[in-house]
């Protein structure tokens, strides 16, 4: 989608970007239509949706934009997080419409398991995956080839389905 010239140049003009327990997920918003609409969705499929929710290494953090070197992390501390909707809908469903939640509200009001150090603010994208995805402790299981609810996802949507990446497991039970 072609933008304005203005718009490029006030995107690239050098600035701060602050990042601290009060920074908002402003890709998340109350009780707007992507929200209503994965709480039907889950509430129609039971197929559990999970947000990735993509943080600096670590907070508070300030980066001078655009960035003009690499950056060279010595810790990392927070990093993708990877928090059930369930989990979000259950702490901030009483919110007002529009309502986005902080980082902060994330890392040190969730229930466990996501209010252990190790945890805080969903489970890291290596931890989940590791730990919940490939043990089959998160995720869906496809119970036969004719799951319904597996044709809906590929079959069923008015656009393309794209992400940054995907994942297949081809499992046998013992």
């Amino acid at each position: 989608m072609y933008e304005n010239d203005e718009l490029y140049k006030e995107i690239l003009k050098p600035r701060t970007v602050n990042f601290t327990d009060a920074s908002r997920y402003s890709a998340v918003s109350v009780k707007d239509e992507q929200w209503e609409a994965i709480k039907e969705y889950e509430k129609e499929t039971t197929i559990p949706i999970h947000y990735l929710f993509y943080n600096p290494c670590r907070v508070p953090q300030s980066i001078e934009m655009p960035l003009t070197a690499d950056i060279n992390y010595t810790s990392f501390s927070v990093g993708a997080r990877v928090l059930l909707t369930v989990t979000l809908f259950k702490k901030f469903d009483s919110e007002n419409k529009g309502y986005s939640p902080s980082f902060g509200e994330l890392k040190y009001t969730l229930d466990a398991p996501f209010n252990e150090v190790a945890n805080e603010g969903g489970w890291r994208l290596e931890d989940y995956i590791a730990d919940q995805l490939i043990t089959c402790k998160e995720g869906y299981i496809v119970k036969d080839n004719d799951d319904i609810n597996l044709y809906k996802v590929f079959n069923r949507r008015s656009g393309p389905i794209a992400s940054a990446f995907s994942l297949t497991f081809d499992m046998t039970q013992q």
